[in-house]
């Protein structure tokens, strides 16, 4: 059997980090983090999203001004903000070259 104490408290000592550092994260670190991350199971393994990395101080001013929540300042200190955007594009298209018909409402969890 395997140990899972240490992936227990692993997660158990998990925090949010609102303060970054000066830092700058190397683009082959946030590829790999993408990457693992992708490796997750999600549902019907869809990947039904796509990741903007933004690394322009302009373009994060910007995502900031549109939300003007105090709580999203920590995108202005962020060396890589990543913006998740659904996308069943890749679903629809994967269906579709299989001969399928995409049907959204059958996705539906309701």
């Amino acid at each position: 059997m395997v140990d899972s104490s240490s992936f227990i408290e692993l997660m158990k000592s998990h925090s949010s980090v609102r303060k970054f550092t000066e830092e700058v994260i190397p683009d082959e670190k946030i590829r790999d983090f993408i990457e693992a991350g992708r490796a997750a199971g999600n549902w019907k393994n869809f990947q039904s999203y796509s990741i903007i990395i933004v690394k322009s101080s302009e373009t994060k001013e910007r995502i900031y001004a549109a939300h003007q929540v105090p709580a999203t300042k920590a995108i202005l200190g962020s060396s890589h903000f990543l913006v998740f955007v659904g996308d069943l594009n890749r679903a629809e298209k994967a269906v579709k070259m299989h001969g399928g018909t995409f049907n959204l409402r059958a996705l539906s969890l309701s």
